[in-house]
């Protein structure tokens, strides 16, 4: 275990690291990202090959708690309303949100673009204020989610063939997969990022509880601040979040015949609270796009995040799919019968 003395070091590296990133001395790559519709094996993998995972408890109670709390939340929303609490919550919302599409998925799983220090320790806190577990454990699940599209011997943490709920949230009440060293080894060479996973119960504690009930304390509201801006807007993000392996995976267009089940769901994708994440079908086309609504009018908060981080040096090496693949890669899916 890492002392608390150690900050110092870390943060060191971190900055030396950060600054070989954004000047191109590192390369940044996603190791998903050459897979393509045409590369994938339509093996059909057998969903009962893997051992069965045991109930994680400590997760379950906690999941189940959080839920509860914001259950009443909810109560005391309307029975002591406050404008300072609900600026707060969805401040908190936002601030938590882009820290898992921009940052942990679409920065630190997919390497899509280049982020500056200040960015980059921004979504690290953030992230851990959104409960969804570290950097290193996230992107290593989200990797196996990815890669179980072309390896029937990997298993996807949120098999949509085991279930809608399976895949929306019943996996998360199991142990999670150990966490593959080939998937997060660039991660592991990046300070800031091992710093966060190595402190991850603490900072999620403070930015996901006590950070916005003592700032709603400044107004005397402190339980506001705990049960909406910490429980009830954790639980939304959850939802919405968990949403992507299973509504993402069951309703929508496969427009890229993708046997993966991915869908890009129009109607839901049109709602900003869900950031852009449900263009699914393209994503998993072309996971290293930086965007997930390729087209200028599709609503995209996360991209247009990342694109405007970019006009003031916050973001850089935007990466992006041309217009001709992906016309090319419709093209291609549309003359295939539909998986």
């Amino acid at each position: 275990m890492v002392e608390w003395n150690d900050f110092s070091i870390y943060l060191f590296c971190a900055v030396q690291y950060d600054i070989l990133i954004l000047n191109g001395s590192l390369q940044q790559l996603c190791p998903i990202c050459s897979v393509s519709g045409n590369n994938i094996n339509h093996k059909k993998r057998n969903s009962t090959m893997f051992e069965k995972r045991k109930i994680d408890w400590v997760a379950t109670l906690f999941i189940f708690a959080v839920h509860g709390l914001a259950v009443w939340g909810v109560f005391h929303w309307v029975n002591h309303f406050s404008w300072k609490t609900t600026i707060l919550t969805a401040t908190w919302f936002v601030s938590c949100g882009f820290s898992i599409t921009a940052g942990y998925h679409r920065l630190f799983t997919h390497r899509s673009y280049t982020a500056a220090y200040p960015l980059r320790v921004f979504f690290m806190l953030f992230g851990a204020g959104s409960s969804q577990g570290s950097a290193i454990q996230w992107v290593s699940n989200h990797f196996q989610h990815h890669a179980s599209d072309t390896r029937k011997d990997i298993e996807d943490p949120h098999d949509i063939r085991k279930g809608f709920w399976w895949a929306h949230c019943i996996w998360l009440l199991h142990k999670l997969p150990n966490i593959r060293p080939s998937y997060v080894r660039t991660l592991h060479g990046d300070p800031l990022v091992v710093l966060q996973h190595r402190f991850y119960l603490p900072l999620m504690l403070v930015f996901t509880f006590f950070l916005p009930a003592m700032i709603a304390l400044c107004w005397k509201d402190f339980l506001g601040g705990l049960l909406l801006a910490g429980c009830l807007r954790t639980v939304v993000q959850w939802h919405i979040t968990w949403s992507v392996n299973s509504i993402a995976h069951t309703f929508g267009d496969n427009l890229f015949r993708r046997p993966d089940q991915s869908r890009n769901n129009w109607v839901l994708s049109s709602l900003l609270f869900a950031l852009g994440e449900l263009f699914h079908s393209f994503h998993h086309q072309f996971p290293s796009d930086y965007r997930n609504g390729w087209k200028c009018f599709h609503v995209d908060p996360t991209k247009w995040l990342i694109w405007t981080f970019s006009l003031i040096g916050l973001t850089k090496n935007l990466v992006r799919t041309s217009e001709e693949a992906t016309q090319a890669a419709i093209q291609a899916a549309q003359s295939q019968d539909p998986p």
